[in-house]
């Protein structure tokens, strides 16, 4: 059977076709007397995301690290061990929410500013999702510059409004998914995550429970407070039969540490030099998302869509959820 899974890295990989090369990897490693147990993948050392090594290896040792995806490097040796964290699952539901309010950093948005340049398949990725986007200078053009689709594209997403956006998902026997473009306000946010684990009220307050615990661990975190993290996600698994779930934070290629004597809120809007990311925000607005839905009781036959808050699409206050995370 072909299962689409995510195992730590920046990008989805198949676990069936690569499970085969991961296995040789580790018997070499065993020769080389490196640690790897059943739970981990390698990857070589020329794996090309060298700053998430180092990002990774600091956080082992801080508050976040048990909700962290952990890989070690050895220096001396030829593979990188990552922690394959879909291992424990038999039958995993797997979701992938990018945290934040942008996905790139300010200085690809200046970098790109310096030298124009006019696409036409960003124009036609624009249109295939608002046709009556572009202006009528860009129609003429059929063509848009890369910052403009940047934004744009976190615009029509819930990571603009919300602080977050739902990047794709894989159920069992099910195709993965990845249609989230429009999915932008609270009541079609709730939609997607009722979706995501049909219904299984358990899971959902398992899930509820984790995320409150994320939060937590992120206000404690001084790790946190110093770095602007920048298209970061959380991946949500789950056993199909509820017995086992997990969120891990994952994807910290962009992840860099502020100068000195800088520090982020994480909790307001980002204006253009002041580095927010809007992940603390994005957090309390997923957290206010998971609570609507796992309202009553845990037994009860009513579907979960219908114990959604009524104006589920309002966003709430911005002030409201600083404080609540302050």
């Amino acid at each position: 059977t072909h299962t689409h899974t995510h195992t730590h890295t920046h990008t989805h990989v198949h676990y069936r076709r690569h499970h085969n090369k991961h296995m040789r990897a580790r018997a070499r490693a065993r020769e080389e007397r490196l640690p790897c147990s059943s739970n981990s993948c390698l990857r070589p050392r020329g794996y090309r995301r060298a700053h998430e090594w180092n990002i990774n290896v600091v956080c082992v040792s801080l508050t976040l690290s048990p909700m962290m995806s952990v890989f070690c490097v050895f220096h001396h040796s030829e593979y990188v061990v990552m922690q394959d964290l879909l291992l424990p699952f038999e039958v995993p539901s797997v979701m992938d929410i990018k945290m934040g309010i942008r996905t790139y950093l300010e200085e690809e948005l200046t970098k790109l500013r310096q030298k124009p340049s006019y696409r036409n398949d960003l124009y036609e990725k624009m249109i295939s999702v608002d046709p009556n986007e572009p202006t009528a200078d860009e129609h003429e053009r059929r063509a848009i510059d890369k910052p403009r689709y940047m934004i744009f594209r976190e615009q029509c997403s819930s990571s603009s409004s919300l602080g977050f956006r739902i990047e794709g998902v894989k159920l069992p026997d099910k195709d993965p998914r990845s249609d989230f473009k429009k999915v932008k306000v609270m009541h079609e946010v709730a939609r997607e995550l009722e979706e995501f684990l049909e219904g299984n009220r358990k899971l959902w307050r398992s899930f509820l429970d984790k995320l409150k615990g994320l939060r937590e661990a992120c206000l404690k975190s001084e790790f946190f407070y110093t770095h602007e993290i920048i298209g970061s996600s959380l991946l949500f698994v789950a056993q199909q039969d509820a017995s086992e779930c997990g969120i891990w934070m994952i994807d910290f290629g962009k992840t860099s540490r502020l100068p000195e004597g800088q520090r982020l809120r994480h909790d307001v809007q980002w204006v253009e030099g002041n580095r927010e990311d809007g992940y603390l925000l994005g957090l309390s607005n997923l957290i206010d998302i998971w609570s609507s839905i796992c309202l009553g009781d845990d037994d009860a036959a009513t579907p979960l869509a219908e114990s959604v808050l009524g104006d589920s699409s309002a966003r709430p206050d911005d002030a409201a959820v600083g404080a609540e995370s302050a």
